[in-house]
């Protein structure tokens, strides 16, 4: 069963909330939650760093594209483009 983002951001901030605020153990909150330690962790991490923003879960989307040309690359590509179509031009 899936739940909207802000129902788990929610859940996400309860459960570290009673690590920080009521001292709860990782290990306890891990075997009553269903999630795993190191997630809690990680969670808490987030959380001590960004608040209630750190829980949302990240894009996963590539920040690029693996077959993306830099910025160099495309200039003089079009630069030679350009040259080329003078030249034929010219003749």
């Amino acid at each position: 069963m899936k739940i909207c983002q802000n129902c788990q951001i929610k859940v996400r901030e309860q459960i570290i909330r009673q690590h920080i605020e009521e001292g709860v153990s990782m290990p306890q909150l891990a075997k009553i939650s269903g999630y795993h330690e190191n997630t809690l962790y990680l969670w808490k991490i987030k959380y001590l760093r960004k608040g209630v923003d750190g829980l949302k879960d990240a894009s996963r989307a590539p920040h690029y594209h693996q077959n993306e040309y830099s910025n160099d690359i495309v200039d003089i590509h079009l630069e030679v483009a350009v040259r080329v179509q003078v030249h034929i031009g010219n003749e």
